[in-house]
């Protein structure tokens, strides 16, 4: 019996249910905490990824041509592909950001990095990273531009201290250049009929298997897109994970398939005998970009056009694990998309997948 003016302590039962009440609390405000932080951090994404197309616009006005210091199709080669492991972004910002660079060696040589070039037997730069050398048409934070490492890029040693272009996830951001020397009509195969077409996708232009003129190669992003770590998440590239994997995973097919996908413009599309009604989606292909250039973020699931349909519905168009570029305006069947309203629609893969997709003019 307790006397007057003591005061009772908290019993084992009471002290439970609030240390329940508390936990309850944590558990509902977290994912809304998640959800504001991603949130913010796509918005950044968006952000950034406009100012570097307002910058690779304001250089397409002043030079007439896209930024970049070796060429779409030097940047294409099977040695950066294979090996040198340069990407578009690092081959971009040498311009955009004015990048200190020169041929000869400098005098002293300290803290520039030498043998910088896409092809060791080709052209190759003393560069020196934290220094430009004229006007800037986009100067980024180093929050979103800096080396990644090793372990996110496969590359040569001579490329590793390049800084790159990081969104607010903390990923690599994908920079697709059209090659304007490809000059014809865009299609996913070298010839139809009688009319000269290039490829709309290659690995490279090297001459080879998946080899040629194109409109896009994935060397251009092959130290990105052959990663086993990538950046922050330490994703898995090459991974068939249905749950964690990207439809630019396993195999050089799917992956062209994919990047035809996700830079053809859904809304050019070309049949086969221009019979649309008995086209099928493996069969249907581009005809036209979606930009000349094309800027794409892995988004809040750190993943390029991640395969779980879940997070991403345009992974519910694939075919045979293969994300084509017909996927957008034909199902597994043949038939049009139909929407609620019982009337066709073509899907927009930019709009389908958690990715943060900016094309150019």
């Amino acid at each position: 019996m307790r006397t007057n003016g003591q005061r009772r302590g908290f019993s084992l039962v009471e002290l439970l249910i609030v240390i329940l009440i508390i936990a309850l609390i944590v558990a509902i405000l977290l994912p809304a905490l998640a959800g504001a932080r991603n949130a913010s951090k796509r918005t950044d994404t968006e952000s950034l990824c406009a100012q570097i197309s307002s910058a690779i616009g304001q250089f397409q006005i002043d030079n007439r041509r896209l930024p970049g210091l070796f060429t779409v199709r030097e940047m294409a080669s099977a040695e950066n592909q294979d090996t040198r492991g340069m990407s578009m972004a690092e081959n971009v910002m040498f311009e955009l950001g004015f990048m200190r660079r020169q041929i000869a060696p400098p005098v002293p040589p300290t803290g520039w990095i030498s043998g910088v070039g896409p092809n060791a037997t080709g052209t190759t730069y003393w560069v020196k990273p934290d220094e430009t050398q004229g006007k800037a048409y986009f100067t980024p934070s180093a929050k979103y531009y800096a080396p990644l490492g090793a372990g996110s890029q496969v590359c040569s040693a001579s490329s590793l201290p390049l800084p790159d272009l990081i969104d607010g996830f903390g990923n690599p951001l994908l920079l697709w250049i059209e090659d304007e020397a490809s000059v014809g009509k865009p299609e996913l195969t070298t010839s139809t009929g009688g009319e000269t077409r290039v490829a709309f996708v290659r690995s490279t232009f090297e001459a080879g298997a998946n080899g040629g003129p194109a409109k896009f190669y994935s060397a251009t992003n092959a130290c990105f897109l052959k990663s086993r770590a990538l950046a922050r998440g330490g994703m898995d590239i090459e991974s068939d994970d249905p749950e964690k994997g990207t439809f630019f995973a396993a195999t050089e097919v799917r992956r062209l398939n994919a990047l035809a996908a996700i830079l053809g413009n859904p809304n050019f599309p070309k049949y086969p005998n221009d019979d649309a009604s008995n086209a099928q989606a493996t069969q249907i292909i581009p005809t036209a970009a979606r930009g000349s250039f094309v800027i794409q973020s892995a988004g809040i699931d750190g993943t390029y056009l991640g395969r779980l349909a879940k997070k991403n519905r345009g992974a519910n168009t694939a075919v045979g694990g293969v994300l084509y570029y017909g996927s957008a305006i034909k199902n597994s069947g043949g038939t049009d998309h139909i929407g609620p309203d019982g009337k066709p629609f073509v899907y927009d893969f930019a709009k389908e997948f958690d990715d943060v997709i900016v094309a150019g003019n």
